[in-house]
């Protein structure tokens, strides 16, 4: 180990005297950002992949991550199994992290190869009679792991709040949902898996038709869910009943699935190890009968076609914008990207916030503020419509906002949009 001695300590720097006390800055730090340095700064988190449909067709996936908290909670995957047939089969993930970031790290190094090993090992393929069991127990024994490598953590009789045991606990002390799309281009099959609140959409093109169907892939795992609740309560009686008009004072969380989350699953005096061994939170005095929580996913599956396309995003994005009007800004970007030429904008400086219950500063998306301009990337589109789209000073707003008021603008939002041809 090295020993630092050192010199003397630099001198204090000296107050200088100002004519009158209005001199002396008071202005904040943050320099605000223009319309131009906000899409720069968006772009940082953007991506575009394509994977291969057939010998002569390409899909494409267009992604973009914008975080609010530092570090932003968020995070995503795509990754491709190559095939014999020259077909890739597409793996695409939304992990939205909460109570910090090593869950949703964790899902992003792990959840793709934990279901595609698992389907290996089983000789199934996305879509087939097996797959959707096979991925929800690829789901459950990757949660399994972190819980227990936290368990073996704790109970290793290392000395309390040691590095090695904070470092193994964390991503069970923290959580995250998961949203994960698997595409199997051999039978056109999509497979949507959601543990928690994050989500997926598809615009389904029916043939002769040029306005997509809105088809809702997945189901918000949440206190607004009552199929959920129903669940609960059942495996619960006697401590949850459907009579409650909310579980948020009983689960003190918004998501009712997710990876991670100890204190929803473990037993108390657990619980109370893993707090005087490195730092946990207490148990729930209430709980009885835990776990009330499961990383288990629902499991969505449908046959696409060529003109589908499919958009998922943490809840950052659809707390902002309807379902329709995600799909309208991504045909209508679609289309422009066709004709190889952007829509006009009339650029807008008008208030379009609106004023919540809460007395917020709330926004919602509406199609006639649509900017449909950024052609090379749809997820980076749809962002910045939700951020305020021709208003550009809304968009340059919201970025400039900085950890923690940037939560009351804004939650991390990543969104993910598949198509399923070349375009």
């Amino acid at each position: 180990m090295s020993h630092r001695t050192g010199g003397l300590p630099k001198a204090a720097p000296s107050i200088e005297l100002v004519q009158a006390v209005d001199d002396i800055p008071v202005a904040s730090h943050i320099i605000p950002l223009g319309y131009e340095e906000a899409d720069a700064k968006i772009r940082e988190g953007a991506e575009s992949f394509s994977f291969r449909v057939s010998d002569d067709c390409l899909g494409r996936v267009d992604v973009v991550s914008l975080g609010t908290k530092i570090p932003s909670e968020d995070r995503w995957d795509v990754r491709i199994f190559e095939n014999e047939d020259a077909r890739d089969t597409l793996y695409a993930g939304v992990y939205d992290g909460h109570n910090g970031d090593e869950t949703s790290e964790v899902l992003r190094q792990s959840l793709v190869p934990y279901v595609a090993n698992a389907l290996a090992s089983a000789g199934s393929r996305v879509g087939n009679p097996d797959s959707g069991a096979v991925i929800q127990k690829a789901f459950a024994d990757l949660d399994a792991r972190i819980l227990d490598n936290a368990q073996t953590a704790i109970s290793a009789g290392h000395p309390a709040g040691t590095a090695q045991v904070r470092v193994a606990t964390g991503p069970a002390f923290g959580g995250s949902c998961a949203l994960l799309l698997a595409y199997e281009p051999s039978s056109s099959t999509l497979q949507i898996a959601l543990t928690g609140d994050s989500r997926a959409v598809r615009a389904h093109y029916v043939a002769g038709e040029n306005t997509p169907v809105i088809d809702v892939l997945s189901k918000d795992q949440n206190l607004d869910n009552k199929e959920e609740f129903a669940h609960i309560a059942a495996a619960h009686p006697g401590e949850v009943d459907l009579g409650m008009t909310d579980l948020g004072g009983f689960l003190r969380i918004s998501t009712t699935r997710a990876f991670g989350n100890h204190r929803w699953k473990w037993p108390a005096d657990l619980v109370r190890q893993a707090r005087a061994n490195c730092h946990g939170p207490k148990p729930f005095p209430h709980f009885k009968s835990p776990p009330y929580m499961t990383a288990s996913p629902e499991i969505t599956t449908r046959i696409i076609g060529a003109r589908d396309f499919v958009i998922i995003g943490s809840d950052g994005l659809w707390e902002a914008i309807s379902n329709e009007d995600a799909v309208e800004c991504v045909s209508r970007w679609a289309a422009a990207r066709r004709v190889g030429e952007p829509e006009p904008v009339i650029e807008s400086c008008e208030s379009a916030f609106d004023l919540n219950d809460g007395e917020f500063l709330s926004r919602t998306a509406r199609p006639e503020d649509f900017a449909i301009e950024d052609l090379d990337n749809a997820a980076v589109c749809l962002l910045k419509n939700v951020l305020g789209g021709r208003h550009r000073y809304m968009v340059a707003g919201s970025v400039t906002a900085t950890a923690p008021i940037s939560r009351s603008v804004r939650d991390d939002i990543t969104v993910q949009v598949v198509f399923f041809q070349n375009i």
